[in-house]
This record gives structure tokens, C-alpha cells and sequence, in this order.
């Protein structure tokens, strides 16, 4: 009975609805869990929540959005929160990375840092000179090797 009612009352709230219900519900719900049954909870629902979804696209576009400020949740937030969102990835980006990388299969691993190695041409390295580029490059080999 409750389970029809939430799914109804889940089908009539839009989206923005629904996020702010769940930011306050989390809030509430985790504040007596410990750090380590919060992260054994999230493992635990993260294959369900990603069942389907193929990380090689959406990672890059989430988060070209949300850098952007183009299309995304990121649209309402202030100037000032904007611009965190640099520090915060780059808190953020090297977890992710491990948690995706240890998720998917070689092949999909091998396409996803291809990827990543191109946008970090394109965009980390477009200012540096031929020779600071040379460099940078010797020590990105000296880490892979």
C-alpha cells in the first residue's frame, strides 16, 4: 500500500521536486551513520543507480555541463559557487576515476583514457609552450612506465 502511494507521489513530482525531497530526506536519514556504513550503503546502491548507464559518455558530459554552467543543475547556482567547481573537481576527478576504472572492462578502459588523454591535450596542455609540453609529456611517460 505505502509502495503505491510512493510510486504515484514520485510520478506527479517533477524532477527539481524530487531532488530537493531527497536532499533533505539524505540529510536526516544519514545523520546518524557513520562515515564507513555510508560508504558501504553508496557501494552498495551505486550498481543498482548505474545499471544501464554507460559511463564513458555520461561522465564526460556531466561534467562538461556542470563546468560550464550550460544546461545543467548548475544554472541557478551563484557566481561564488561557480566558481568552486574547478577546486571541486579537481578533489573529486581522481576518486571518480578510480571508482570508474576499477568498474569497467579493459576495453572500455582503454577508450575512456584515450579520451581523457585528448581532452587533457586539447585543454591542459594548450598554453604550454613546445617545450614545456615536451617536458610535462616525459613525466606523464616516467608515471606510466
Amino acid at each position: 500500500m505505502f509502495s503505491k502511494f510512493m510510486e504515484i507521489m514520485m510520478n506527479k513530482m517533477c524532477s527539481g521536486d524530487k531532488e530537493k525531497m531527497m536532499n533533505e530526506m539524505m540529510g536526516k536519514f544519514c545523520e546518524n551513520l557513520s562515515v564507513e556504513d555510508r560508504k558501504k550503503m553508496i557501494e552498495s546502491m551505486m550498481p543498482k543507480m548505474m545499471h544501464g548507464v554507460n559511463m564513458l559518455e555520461l561522465m564526460p558530459t556531466m561534467m562538461m555541463k556542470m563546468m560550464n554552467n550550460s544546461d545543467s543543475c548548475c544554472n541557478n547556482m551563484p557566481d561564488s559557487k561557480m566558481n568552486m567547481m574547478p577546486d571541486m573537481a579537481q578533489k573529486m576527478m581522481p576518486a571518480c576515476l578510480e571508482f570508474i576504472l576499477s568498474k569497467i572492462s579493459i576495453d572500455e578502459r582503454k577508450q575512456f583514457i584515450l579520451k581523457l588523454i585528448s581532452v587533457i591535450n586539447d585543454y591542459g596542455l594548450n598554453n604550454f609552450d613546445t617545450a614545456e609540453k615536451k617536458v610535462f609529456v616525459k613525466e606523464i611517460n616516467k608515471l606510466i612506465e
